[in-house]
């Protein structure tokens, strides 16, 4: 049997056929063309097909669409393709501004002592404790470096806002950068100069 379509969904879907049983699975009842209740439920003893059988039934899912129904699975799969794609988006975006090689301040052009430490500067304010922390680990291992507060001069603050600013402390590790206190950063940089 045919299941009728609306007027929209026909015009939408002109060659769609949808195919219910003709013989129920449960009393055996053979449909007639005058009976009169649903397609999808037997006329002699009321109970729909899918009930009684696990029989399924081949469908045209392009028209599932046509009255308003798209299966959950081929939403999320859509939906999942989006959030990767930003994800991946943010992720390129986080690296290339937290550990850009551009705009090194003038501290760090050339190198600091005999033995080739690489310029060491960072960017800091006296009430910061991971400006603090990062002071402190240079200083514990031995590394030369210079602070640069941006609370005490107008031109620091400047230099710091044409980096980008964003927070601190922003350490320069030669034309490298990175923005907080990360020791196994500075650690991989800075390693074969730091005190053992």
């Amino acid at each position: 049997m045919k299941q009728r379509l609306s007027p929209r969904a026909a015009a939408r879907f002109p060659s769609t056929v949808f195919t219910m049983p003709t013989t129920c699975p449960k009393c055996r009842y053979v449909r007639k063309a005058t009976d009169t209740a649903p397609d999808w439920q037997c006329p002699a003893c009321q109970v729909a097909y899918n009930k009684v059988s696990d029989i399924q039934y081949p469908r045209d899912l392009s028209a599932r669409s046509a009255v308003g129904y798209v299966p959950r699975n081929e939403v999320s799969s859509h939906t999942w393709k989006w959030i990767v794609a930003i994800v991946i988006a943010v992720a390129v975006a986080w690296k290339g501004n937290f550990f850009s090689r551009t705009n090194a301040p003038i501290a760090t052009a050339g190198i600091v002592n005999a033995d080739g430490q690489p310029a060491v500067a960072f960017y800091s304010a006296a009430w910061c404790g991971y400006c603090r922390a990062t002071r402190d680990f240079l200083d514990k291992n031995g590394l030369a470096y210079t602070e640069i507060d941006i609370e005490a001069s107008e031109k620091a603050a400047q230099e710091y806002a044409s980096l980008g600013g964003g927070g601190i402390p922003l350490v320069f590790v030669g034309e490298e950068r990175m923005r907080g206190f990360n020791p196994s950063w500075m650690q991989s940089k800075l390693g074969p100069w730091m005190k053992r």
